[in-house]
């Protein structure tokens, strides 16, 4: 086993850590900013290696915590949120740098690190939610849910036992009623205010509830069918679009690309 001491000194957006040495660059699996490791190398390119953490040798001074890998899809959960920011701020300036040429300086805002978003994918065994683990089809019961507003939780909590076995996505808006897909049918009560589809074989059909489910942005109601992209995080969203507003020239057209239901 071909076996390299490394420093992380910087990260993907995945759960990589990213180790520069002579030799070129090598992508450790759940490395840390800081951690210098022994690795074992996986896979090597001319420019380029993957390798995994056989040992850590020291913890990176910005850990917060000693937990290897990521949890429940927290990339970051064992660092610093500060250094989180940076780091999401540094990939979007060199990635503007590199393909765009343009230097930039990208706003850094400070929203809430917990219970933000307002949708959340689950997977579902035995009546336990959870998710796969980081590359794999290992599946890890949920433990740490603080990214979920926490009526996502209260759903998830309640449904997982009645579904069993699939996946369930649940999504909340500012009035807390909930829009839920489930991937077989369920019973649901008669006095249940949430609005429930099945999403199947490529397909999604209505089981339960009052049409449309409607998300409040800036002040405006948009309805938002099932399947749509709608921002997570909508009040970091409300803080980029007024940010945005403030660059559209008063003349001329303004095209709105990739941006889902039309929100901006």
């Amino acid at each position: 086993m071909d076996l390299m001491e490394l420093t992380i000194d910087a990260m993907t957006l995945s759960d990589r850590g990213i180790a520069h040495t002579d030799e070129g660059v090598v992508f450790v699996k759940g490395g840390v900013l800081g951690d210098m490791v022994i690795a074992a190398i996986d896979k090597k390119k001319k420019r380029y290696a993957n390798a995994h953490i056989v040992e850590i040798v020291s913890y990176g001074a910005e850990r917060i915590d000693r937990a290897p890998m990521p949890v429940d899809g927290r990339i970051f959960a064992n660092l610093e949120y500060e250094t989180e920011k940076r780091i999401k701020r540094d990939h979007v300036e060199n990635t503007l740098r590199r393909i765009g040429g343009r230097d930039v300086t990208v706003p850094l805002y400070a929203g809430a690190p917990e219970h933000y978003r307002n949708k959340g994918t689950f997977l579902v065994r035995g009546g336990v939610p959870g998710h796969f683990r980081t590359g794999t089809h290992d599946f890890l019961p949920m433990e740490d849910g603080s990214l979920y507003d926490e009526r996502i939780l209260e759903r998830v909590v309640r449904l997982a036992p009645v579904l069993g076995d699939g996946e369930l996505t649940v999504r909340v808006n500012s009035k807390g009623r909930a829009m839920i897909l489930v991937s077989r049918p369920i019973p649901v009560r008669e006095d249940d205010p949430d609005l429930y589809y099945v999403y199947a074989d490529g397909k999604t059909r209505h089981l339960f509830g009052e049409e449309p489910f409607m998300m409040e942005l800036l002040g405006r109601e948009l309805e938002l069918p099932p399947g749509s992209f709608f921002q997570v995080n909508t009040a970091m969203a409300e803080r980029l679009f007024r940010h945005a507003a403030k660059h559209i020239p008063t003349e001329g057209t303004v095209v709105e690309l990739y941006a889902g239901i039309g929100a901006i």
